[in-house]
């Protein structure tokens, strides 16, 4: 039995199932007759539907659209979903698009996903106990909207009783705009009022507040308890008992931009709206995803649900974790090839244009996926720019054994020796609050091998008061052995930088080892333009390497498997932190990276470590000292001196003051907040 979803692919833009005459090419009877029983098979309808009379065609039709429910359980809605997609499948091809109402309306092929969405929606729930819940992102055109609200919800009203639904938009006006499409259907279709019934059958003549038939309230009199109601997302939603839910776009442009209505709205979701509804209830929210949205909390587990990030991905956002969730892209691969979902609307070459044309606005708009303007700054690939943490042998102390291993070079060496050879480093990037939307604390700990190579060794963020933060970050470098560590210095860090320095003096005073603190001195340079620089070269010549968790089989079938960190989750917001950072600077938080770009900068000063970054100037010097020819600042004009000459220069002049600096710097384990 074929499926409605591979009918999508049959080459007949028209897809009148059940109107002869809909067919083009219709001398080609073969043709024409094995379409027609795919088109019967997908509706569940018997081969010889056509040669039945009217009432055993009646009788067939109902037989499919009563199937998917079990009329002694009435509190669950859907009992096979497979039967629901067909009898989905036959309320659009027998009763939609034939409409009158509908002329010109279905000039293309459905959206390949089309019944993929339908099937999703009514699965059996994750959790038992609970309804259904979905939540999937479709790109633009993809008819989620007609086929949930204007084809759906009124298909499930009117076949099934005690069938409630609640449809619910961003605002009134929206709600109402929708639910009027759907009276439309209903009130101009000749096909179900043969079926079903019309005014004063199937629903009320006219208005009242028994029986309301408006744009908020459509009452079904052919089964009891049957209705579509339609309020928006912002409304007063207690003590209603629907048994589907159909949430469509949630998210205004307010609400994308600020976290605090966002979080209101998810938790009014979870406390008022998903409580109204009962184990065997259905509820789903879908939309197409926007950056920082209600749905892209729900699809990807950002941070929106936890300022937690040392949880394990599984384990982030657990009240998301009953919902089935998916994004349906517009472009998909199948056999290395590219495919639109609705190819006769929007091509794959329609969509290149688009994306050369503005990658943001494409991105987001048909793959679900929110990326940042202008070009990519950093291209991470796992295998390139990764290392393992790897153990074999059992759990029990002494039973194992730890080792590094790079995936780019393919070096492995025991974890203790790895570690002795690192020079660690780490730095942090000053935050003080606790408020949602508020930058995040943030601390990178870094290790330096003997090639240069920088391996990030941990890392931490979170919404943080300063003296939290001071004492997170010992916590955190202390098991490393870090022998440096910068703070960030200039205005209101100083006192963070006071407040840190006396918490050290304290730990010493216990008999605690500390790193060394230095001060980082960023006020006077732009933040993006300072990432660039020292990260780019790194991650461009392979000279950084992040965590890699998880297993991965090398070339020659070896498995390694990761030793767990609890900050795996704050490596992975790192990850993203680099994914989505372009020239034009973050497209988000940038709190990790740029704790790193400090690190990088700290383990620079030390002798033999990799320089931050090297301006051409400086290269061409380069090029003239390898070839044996020795350049002085004071034999190129001034203009021409590369910040390197500038700071030796200055070192040479100063250099008994600022050797008695540095002196006492290392003595009272003090630094300058001014340096």
């Amino acid at each position: 039995m074929l499926s409605p979803d591979v009918i999508q692919t049959l080459p007949n833009p028209h897809l009148g199932a059940f109107l002869p005459d809909a067919y083009p090419d219709a001398n080609k009877d073969a043709q024409r007759a094995l379409l027609e029983q795919a088109h019967l098979a997908a509706a569940r309808l018997p081969p010889d539907y056509r040669e039945l009379t009217t009432q055993g065609r009646l009788g067939a039709r109902m037989k499919t659209l009563t199937s998917w429910y079990d009329p002694g359980q009435p509190n669950v809605v859907c009992n096979d979903p497979e039967a629901f997609v067909a009898a989905m499948y036959l309320w659009v091809e027998h009763y939609c698009k034939p409409n009158p109402h509908n002329v010109g309306r279905y000039f293309h092929r459905d959206p390949i996903h089309k019944y993929d969405m339908v099937r999703m929606v009514v699965s059996a729930p994750l959790a038992p106990t609970e309804p259904a819940k979905t939540a999937f992102h479709a790109p633009r055109f993809s008819t989620k909207t007609e086929t949930l609200i204007i084809q759906m919800a009124p298909m499930m009203a009117i076949c099934r009783p005690h069938t409630t639904i609640l449809v619910s938009e961003v605002n009134a006006t929206r709600t109402a705009e929708e639910m009027s499409k759907a009276m439309a259907q209903i009130e101009t279709n000749p096909l179900i009022y043969e079926d079903f019934g019309g005014p004063g059958a199937l629903y009320p003549k006219r208005s009242t507040n028994r029986y309301p038939w408006r744009s908020d309230a459509m009452t079904f009199l052919h089964h009891p308890g049957c209705g579509i109601i339609g309020h928006s997302i912002g409304a007063a939603h207690r003590g209603r008992h629907p048994v589907v839910g159909l949430i469509d776009d949630p998210d205004t442009k307010d609400s994308v931009r600020n976290p605090e209505l966002r979080r209101k709205f998810i938790q009014d979701l979870f406390k008022i709206y998903a409580g109204m509804f009962e184990a065997g209830g259905l509820i789903c929210l879908f939309a197409t995803s926007q950056a920082g949205g209600v749905l892209e909390a729900a699809l990807w587990d950002i941070e929106h649900a936890s300022d937690e990030f040392e949880l394990e991905p599984d384990e982030v956002d657990q009240k998301w974790q009953d919902w089935t969730r998916k994004r349906f892209d517009l472009i998909y691969e199948q056999d290395g090839e590219q495919y639109s979902l609705f190819p006769d609307r929007f091509s794959v070459e329609t969509f290149r244009h688009k994306l050369a044309s503005n990658r943001a606005a494409a991105m987001a708009e048909y793959q679900g996926i929110s990326v940042a303007e202008g070009q990519y700054a950093f291209h991470l690939d796992e295998y390139r720019h990764g290392y393992m943490h790897c153990a074999t042998g059992g759990d029990t102390p002494g039973t194992h054994s730890e080792y590094m291993l790079d995936l780019y070079t393919g070096v492995r060496q025991p974890w203790s020796e790895f570690l002795d050879e690192l020079y660690v480093c780490g730095a942090c990037d000053i935050a003080d609050s606790v408020a949602p939307d508020a930058d995040y604390g943030a601390v990178a700990i870094i290790g330096v091998s003997p090639d240069a190579t920088i391996y990030v060794l941990d890392c931490f963020a979170r919404h943080l008061l300063s003296e939290d933060l001071v004492k997170q970050a010992y916590a955190l470098y202390g098991p490393w052995k870090a022998q440096v560590f910068g703070w960030e210095t200039g205005t209101l860090q100083n006192v963070v930088v006071r407040m840190a320095l006396r918490y050290g003096k304290m730990l010493e005073s216990q008999g605690q080892t500390i790193a060394r603190n230095v001060g980082v001195s960023n006020h006077s340079k732009d933040k993006t333009q300072r990432i660039l620089a020292t990260l780019r070269p790194l991650v461009t010549h392979h000279e950084i390497r992040l965590p890699v968790f998880g297993k991965v089989t090398d070339s020659v079938g070896d498995v390694h498997r990761s030793v767990d960190s609890p900050h795996r989750g704050a490596v992975r917001f790192l990850k993203d932190q680099f994914a989505n950072f372009t020239d034009s600077g973050a497209f988000g938080h940038d709190d990790v990276i740029d704790a790193l770009q400090m690190a990088v900068v700290v383990a620079g000063r030390r002798k033999g470590a990799v320089a931050p970054t090297q301006n051409p100037i400086e290269r061409t010097l380069e090029k003239f000292r390898r070839a044996g020819l020795s350049i002085e600042p004071e034999s190129l004009p001034f203009e021409c001196w590369t910040p390197e000459m500038l700071r030796e220069h200055e070192e040479r002049i100063f250099a008994g003051a600022e050797a008695g600096r540095r002196e006492l710097v290392r003595v009272g384990r003090e630094i300058d907040p001014y340096d």
